[in-house]
């Protein structure tokens, strides 16, 4: 994919299969996708991230990762250009249909794959098992399940969607993080919310944020292999820590830093980590780089060290990439998820 210019804001993202799927000659459950247009109302841009459940009765989550990614870019895109000439108010309001329109357009999506011919020959064997032929029989929407994590940002707005698992951090210009989207409590262990649920619609967390308001300088999603490799949530916020300070440090050469080395940092910490797929997209504010004044709080500093000593090759029996990856004991559970309410795959 092509990293997308912009006069404000850069995007980038990547996704790598994890080694247990690796291991197990199985596809990489996770997409990632964005659009950046510039419109007659100013830059847009929509990044989204799925993490497909993976396990035998989800069996089609790639692809209902890669349906989830497709739509919610599309709509969020419409969203965008509809709200010209709104208000900020009916604005908000109108977001409280982008996951009814999100859920119907990926069950259609589902449903045309579900049903044609393709499909269902390289599914017969699947069927054959008792277990994956009933919960398909009771809804093929179970094969697809998926998670998605969505962020619109506009010239008067962002907007910050989720369902399921996965990580959204706001990163502000001197280094203090932030989660925008609230947590879902069901989301624990292995079990997750899902766009394969009943209730899919009312399982998203949505967050409208004025642009008049703090804007951060760095947003970055990531699903939930990424947080799973570290031992503390503290751990995982570094990330996005090292990663501005990398390019508060060095302005566009560190952002290219970061974009040629992302994938890489990735591959090492499934590695070292919890073996699952992990993708990263990341959006920054390149323009707060010309703002007066963004120097790290001291808050932001403690304990930090080094910007780049998290992804030196002589710190990662200490730190992992970057972080604390968790210890070779814990890395024998499986990292595929199940729905929340209906239990491990």
């Amino acid at each position: 994919m092509q990293e997308a210019r912009s006069k404000e804001w850069y995007v980038t993202g990547k996704s790598v299969r994890g080694t247990i799927h690796r291991g197990n000659d199985l596809p990489n459950q996770d997409c990632i996708g964005w659009v950046q247009e510039e419109t007659p109302v100013g830059e847009m841009m929509a990044l989204s991230l799925a993490d497909g459940h993976g396990g035998e009765k989800y069996f089609l989550s790639h692809l209902g990762a890669r349906f989830a990614v497709q739509v919610a870019n599309d709509i969020l895109y419409q969203f965008a250009q509809a709200s010209a000439g709104l208000s900020l108010t009916d604005i908000k309001v109108g977001t409280a249909r982008l996951p009814f329109q999100i859920v119907r357009q990926w069950r259609q999506l589902v449903e045309d794959d579900w049903n044609s011919p393709e499909c269902r020959k390289g599914a017969e064997r699947r069927l054959d098992n008792p277990e994956i032929a009933r919960a398909a029989e009771t809804s093929p929407l179970i094969a697809y399940g998926t998670t998605l994590l969505s962020v619109l940002v506009t010239e008067r707005f962002i907007l910050y969607l989720q369902i399921g698992d996965g990580d959204i951090l706001a990163i502000d210009a001197h280094g203090e993080i932030t989660e925008p989207v609230p947590p879902d409590e069901r989301n624990i262990a292995n079990e997750t919310t899902s766009l394969s649920n009943p209730t899919a619609m009312r399982d998203f967390r949505v967050e409208f944020r004025r642009r008049d308001s703090s804007v951060p300088a760095l947003i970055m999603l990531a699903t939930d292999g990424y947080a799973n490799s570290f031992l503390t949530r503290t751990g995982f916020h570094k990330v996005g820590f090292d990663i501005w300070q990398m390019i508060r440090a060095d302005g566009e050469v560190g952002w290219q830093t970061v974009e040629k080395h992302l994938e890489g940092w990735l591959q090492r910490t499934t590695e070292l980590g919890s073996g699952d797929d992990i993708s990263v997209g990341l959006l920054c504010r390149m323009s707060v780089l010309q703002e007066e004044g963004p120097e790290l709080s001291p808050a932001a500093t403690q304990d930090v060290g080094s910007p780049q000593a998290p992804f030196q090759e002589d710190a990662i029996s200490q730190q992992g990439i970057p972080g604390t990856a968790l210890g070779e004991e814990e890395l024998d559970e499986s990292t595929e998820k199940g729905s929340a309410g209906r239990g491990k795959s």
